[in-house]
């Protein structure tokens, strides 16, 4: 095998990086209070063989009715004038479902919802609809991604996201050496 690790050899050309700091305000903040979605995509998909011996994909109305509804919120709750963007981004996401009949909850506390729908699944869903509504160009920007299903008090759900912030580095890296040592003498770091 021919692979190296340590890299192509060539100079640094200038590369467009990104930063990404989820310790600061969110670029978006969508609080929605209600139920949070239960269907997924993956629920709600079925197939048959038809007349013709083709087979047929459809997604049931109820599931189609529920993306429709979760574009439709993320549309009107974008700041206007938004553009999508195109940088990589971080996604946090809190499901809040009801309490169930059994559920002890003190306040507002919340307490694990371990159980279907997968939060994969209905994540997936809810950055379809983000990526209809315009809040981003695709999807697979989404390099970070946080999802808590909880049950509590209040339901709801919160998406929160941080675009990242381009950086360039410079053309050339320059050489440095250990302290007290020449051009050429010490080793690099």
């Amino acid at each position: 095998m021919s692979g190296d690790c340590r890299g192509w050899g060539g100079r640094f050309v200038s590369v467009k990086t990104y930063r990404l700091d989820m310790a600061q305000v969110p670029d978006l903040c969508f609080e929605v209070p209600g139920i949070p979605p239960r269907r997924t995509l993956q629920s709600g998909r079925g197939a048959y063989r038809g007349e013709d011996g083709e087979v047929h994909f459809f997604t049931k109305a109820a599931v189609r009715a529920e993306a429709w509804e979760m574009r439709a919120e993320f549309s009107r709750r974008l700041p206007e004038g938004w553009k999508a963007k195109p940088e990589p981004c971080a996604v946090s996401v809190l499901l809040v479902y009801p309490l169930r009949k059994t559920d002890r909850a003190d306040g507002e506390e919340l307490i694990h919802h371990a159980v279907k729908p997968d939060a994969d699944n209905l994540v997936k869903s809810l950055l379809d609809s983000m990526t209809r509504a315009g809040v981003w160009v695709d999807d697979a920007q989404v390099d970070t991604l946080a999802v808590r299903k909880r049950r509590g008090r209040t339901p709801r759900w919160t998406v929160k996201v941080w675009f990242a912030v381009p950086t360039v580095r410079p053309q050339h890296q320059a050489k440095k050496t250990a302290p007290g040592g020449e051009e050429g003498q010490g080793r690099l770091f």
